[in-house]
């Protein structure tokens, strides 16, 4: 494992040096593709990675030994001749990512080893793999002449791009390289040619011609008063901003942290730099857009007139209205919505949908800070919290991560409690509820506001990190906010891994109750709704957990239960008396109880056990006997595998359905146990799921970190329908809700439904 000091480092070189290279990269990277650079440096160059405590998997440890595949990587990127073809001979598949997407061909052609890669290619490597960081192809990273050939007569796609970058950067030998395979047009040789006399490239912009056996001509200059049309700040759905201004003939665009630089025109629409494109539409509501491309593939859309966080997209006609009146469709209260299961009915989402084109996406909206809080809603009121730190940004790291080292947050923080409208994504309102810098610690993948908020339709509270309990009228105003002391979560015997605080709190009749399982002092607490008032706090000889409660009702009344590593407890919601308790879950659970099918259901995933365990509520200890243990007669059924780490499960029709950190979705009869499916729906490397599925109209939701979108059909069958992109990561557990797949991606809260037909209900 490589020390922090070094770690960072090492990070700050890769990550320059690429962008040294390729300065177009710059503004489609975020700190987040930052990390996963990082820990693709580990797992290829470390590829035993060392799980640190309190951050283990939900798959046993044997499954990180090295496989066929990545070592056939790993002797591409060293020139490895002898294993390679040991590799292939013994018929290990050659197009087999590895950790993001990474080929043994890219990596052959990152190394610039020529014959390592020729075997490749015989053996049917791919050349049009990208990975999945960049979506860079083996050609992109190749620049050795004779590599290049390889890759071009071999198939591979993007040497119009090759060519018009490297006339960008003046180099020759790239140009002559893919112009001696006699597989250029003369359209690239023209916008190639465009590109080299922008940059003052006079000699690459004379080799064209010579090819070519004539003057190519160039794009004429645009007449300015065309070229003003497009001025103005556009932003894309990671809050990066592209500044767009009229020059002398063409257009200049100012990247990030970039002085202003002139792009070639292709046309009065198109304009090139390097190997990238950006391309002016106007859309059906006639708003202006440029879109990224390289090639024909839209990298990225970046929005006319939205470089203010927040500013949200609007919906391109009246069709996206919704009738928020209809309180069985509307009302996505509390963390996993309505009690706790992650179901809601009567919904008609979509199974697929796509971004980039907008079809089937009603708003985006972009959210400032990094924050894994979900999203809910209450009519036509959608609410959510954030953390936005002033400074640098987050570091964030998804994935199957490495170390539990703590992350420093040493800037000035604003925790925030946001109101959006429903039907159109605008922000209705926003309150900075806290602000200073953190008192706490958090994981590389956590945020400072992981807890979902909750509300009853008159109030709305949050429960933030900072240790800052607020509540607010559904119009804005604050009711009043309860400062409930430092919230330290982490790792009991490791004084510096302080993980960040995650339980969500539970509305229920006229009182919250937040769970806080901390390292020093663990308690329940209820407050009233109305004052914020303390009606009671127990303490719990627990140590940290991030799971929510749940509260359901039995024969005596209100129960809320609680999941700890010591005990399953519940307790009375009137007086806070301990009911019964249980044992039987793996250390720190993360998963939240759940009550459906008339049983409790409850997992927990740390190693080395993983326990899923089926409870009939009414066969726990009689009412009064406080402290009791319940019997095991009250337990239906048990598992000691299979359990979920981070994802909670969901009881769908008769099935219960588990989600492991690594794709692994199971199906279990929900009274038995009995196992009655199982699949891997994530077949990308390095997927990585920690939002809970969620489940609507017979199918089931589930959301990769990596920010995909399984839609499974309800069934033992685990039937595939279809895979969705969100284009950024998510951890955050989406909501259903008024017609509409609330997904709160990394920047961003997006809303995906089905257009309603004019006149129709």
């Amino acid at each position: 494992m490589l020390p922090n000091n070094l770690s960072g480092v090492l990070l700050r070189v890769v990550v320059s040096q690429g962008l040294r290279k390729y300065d177009e990269r710059f503004f489609l990277c975020t700190q987040i593709q930052a990390g996963i650079i990082l820990v693709m440096f580990r797992r290829l160059f470390l590829p035993v990675l060392v799980l640190a405590v309190g951050c283990t998997s939900s798959e046993p440890a044997a499954e990180s030994d090295v496989l066929p595949h990545e070592q056939l990587l790993i002797a591409a990127r060293n020139g490895d001749r002898a294993t390679v073809g040991r590799l292939l001979d013994r018929g290990v598949a050659v197009n087999t990512p590895a950790e993001f997407g990474v080929t043994a061909l890219w990596q052959a052609c990152r190394k610039r080893h020529v014959n390592v890669a020729k075997m490749l290619v015989r053996a049917g490597a791919d050349p049009n793999v990208t990975d999945a960081v960049w979506e860079t192809t083996p050609l992109w990273m190749a620049e050795d002449p004779e590599l290049i050939q390889l890759l071009v007569r071999a198939g591979a796609r993007g040497a119009e791009g090759k060519l018009r970058a490297a006339a960008f950067s003046g180099s020759r030998s790239v140009m002559k390289a893919i112009l001696d395979t006699g597989t250029w047009k003369e359209s690239w040789l023209i916008s190639a040619k465009a590109n080299a006399l922008l940059a003052n490239r006079e000699a690459a912009a004379a080799l064209l011609d010579r090819v070519a056996g004539r003057a190519l001509p160039v794009p004429a200059p645009i007449p300015q008063a065309e070229l003003l049309q497009w001025e103005g700040a556009y932003q894309n759905d990671r809050l990066q901003t592209i500044q767009v201004e009229a020059m002398e003939g063409t257009i200049g665009i100012r990247l990030p942290q970039s002085a202003l630089r002139s792009l070639a025109p292709r046309d009065r629409v198109t304009f090139d730099f390097g190997a990238s494109t950006c391309r002016f539409e106007v859309t059906d509501s006639g708003v202006q857009q440029l879109l990224l491309c390289r090639g024909k593939h839209v990298r990225s859309v970046y929005e006319r007139a939205a470089a203010e966080a927040g500013s949200a997209t609007a919906p391109t006609s009246e069709s996206w209205r919704r009738d928020a009146t209809d309180t069985h469709r509307a009302q996505w209260a509390r963390f996993r919505g309505p009690g706790g299961r992650g179901i809601a009915v009567d919904q008609n989402i979509p199974d697929d949908w796509d971004i980039e084109s907008r079809r089937s996406v009603a708003w985006k909206t972009n959210l400032p800070g990094l924050a894994h809080s979900s999203p809910i809603v209450w009519g036509p009121n959608v609410f959510v919290t954030t953390a936005e730190m002033a400074g640098e940004k987050p570091l964030f790291q998804r994935g199957d991560v490495s170390e539990a080292a703590a992350t420093e947050d040493p800037f000035e923080h604003a925790w925030k409690l946001l109101c959006l409208d429903h039907v159109t994504g605008a922000i209705r309102w926003q309150h900075t509820v806290v602000s200073g810098i953190p008192n706490s610690k958090r994981h590389p993948k956590s945020s400072q506001a992981n807890s979902t908020p909750a509300t009853n339709g008159e109030y709305v509270v949050a429960l933030f990190n900072q240790g800052s309990l607020c509540c607010y009228t559904i119009d804005g105003r604050q009711q009043w906010q309860r400062d409930l002391g430092v919230l330290d979560s982490g790792a009991v015997t490791e004084p510096d891994y302080s993980w960040g605080f995650a339980s969500s709190p539970v509305v229920h009749g006229k009182r919250v109750f937040v769970q806080c399982d901390l390292r020093n002092e663990s308690y329940l607490a209820a407050y009233d709704l109305a004052s914020g008032q303390q009606c009671w706090k127990i303490s719990r000889d627990e140590v940290p957990s991030w799971s929510t409660p749940v509260i359901y009702e039995d024969s005596s009344g209100a129960v809320i239960v609680t999941a700890g590593t010591n005990f399953v407890r519940a307790y009375d919601v009137n007086s806070g008396a301990e009911r019964w308790r249980m044992d039987g879950l793996s250390a720190t659970p993360i998963p939240s109880p759940f009550v459906a099918a008339d049983l409790l259901f409850l997992t927990s995933g740390h190693l080395p056990t993983q326990p899923i365990m089926a409870i009939q509520p009414e066969r726990m200890a009689n009412p009064g006997s406080q402290g009791a243990h319940a019997s095991r007669d009250a337990v239906v059924w048990s598992r000691e595998r299979g359990g979920s780490y981070i994802p909670t499960p969901i009881v769908y029709g008769d099935y219960l359905y588990t989600c492991s950190n690594r794709g692994i979705f199971t199906c279990y009869e929900a009274q038995t146990g009995v196992r009655a499916g199982r699949k891997r729906i994530a077949r990308a490397a390095g997927s990585s799921f920690s939002a809970s599925p969620v489940a609507a109209d017979g199918r089931i939701f589930l959301t990769s970190e990596a920010g995909f979108v399984y839609v499974v059909r309800a069934g033992p069958d685990l039937e595939l329908l279809a895979t969705n992109r969100l284009g950024e990561d998510c951890l955050a557990t989406p909501a259903i809700a008024g017609g509409l797949f609330l997904a709160r991606t990394r920047h961003a809260l997006m809303a995906i439904g089905r257009p309603r037909v004019s006149g129709a209900p």
